[in-house]
């Protein structure tokens, strides 16, 4: 029996467009450990620089619970971004090469217990990768008085 591992998946809506105004990005996130995967739908466009981005919604797989949840607003949340229960967003990594492997979007689904971090590789036609809560990098703690003592 193998370890259940999480998942993210985009494909893109080659049916969506301006006038019926369809999401053109669907897709889902499963954690590792759950039952049940979180459906999202984004729009995706380009920013002034060019790079790609896409905002839409995430829809957890029980309606009924998600709207009970108590919001846990002392979550951790990524830097200069903030997102209301249910919304998700995507970005272009810039860092990204052939060589150094990173995935090439990355970006962060909101749920009432916190925020999910989402990775993935544009595969050509769609995107797929990882998805986990989120946890901050840990800040590098100086050191003290007492661990710069040496004796003299």
């Amino acid at each position: 029996m193998s370890e259940q591992k999480s998942k993210f998946a985009l494909v893109l809506d080659s049916n969506a467009d301006e006038a019926n105004k369809r999401p053109n990005l669907k897709g889902e996130f499963q954690i590792a450990g759950e039952a049940a995967a979180t459906r999202l739908a984004l729009w995706s466009g380009t920013d002034k620089n060019g790079r790609f981005y896409a905002r839409g919604n995430a829809t957890p797989p029980s309606l009924i619970a998600a709207a009970t949840a108590t919001v846990n607003d002392d979550a951790p949340k990524p830097a200069a971004l903030d997102l209301n229960v249910g919304e998700v967003a995507l970005f272009a990594n810039t860092k990204a090469t052939a060589d150094n492997k990173q995935p090439t979007v990355y970006g962060f689904a909101r749920r009432a217990d916190g925020y999910i971090r989402l990775a993935g590789w544009d595969r050509g036609g769609s995107i797929t990768g990882t998805a986990e809560p989120y946890r901050p990098e840990p800040e590098e703690k100086k050191p003290t008085p007492q661990a710069r003592h040496t004796k003299g």
